[in-house]
């Protein structure tokens, strides 16, 4: 998979995170100020953004642009992990979740 960016010149931060969702639980529509992969490493989560609903299995990948809303929720019968890799850039705020 490759996500070609274009930025500009400044201080970024590279954040690496490991996310384990709960069956039922998920994360709230939101937004980040870098782009984001996000890849499923094991389980099945639904991704809800501006396309509707998907289906993402452990293996696949998606990627967020800058001020993408999206939401997940894992509505599997099992926990799921995902790895997400961002960039943003130093001093404003990495996530804001919409009200």
């Amino acid at each position: 998979m490759s996500f070609p960016i274009t930025l500009a010149a400044g201080d970024y931060a590279l954040v690496n995170q490991v996310l384990d969702v709960p069956v039922g639980s998920g994360l709230p529509q939101h937004y980040h100020s870098g782009p984001v992969v996000v890849t499923v490493v094991t389980g099945t989560l639904t991704l809800i953004d501006a396309a509707g609903e998907r289906v993402v299995r452990a293996g696949e990948s998606w990627t967020e642009n800058v001020g993408d809303r999206h939401a997940i929720m894992n509505k599997s019968a099992a926990t799921v992990r995902i790895v997400s890799s961002a960039l943003f850039p130093k001093g404003v705020p990495r996530t804001t979740v919409v009200k």
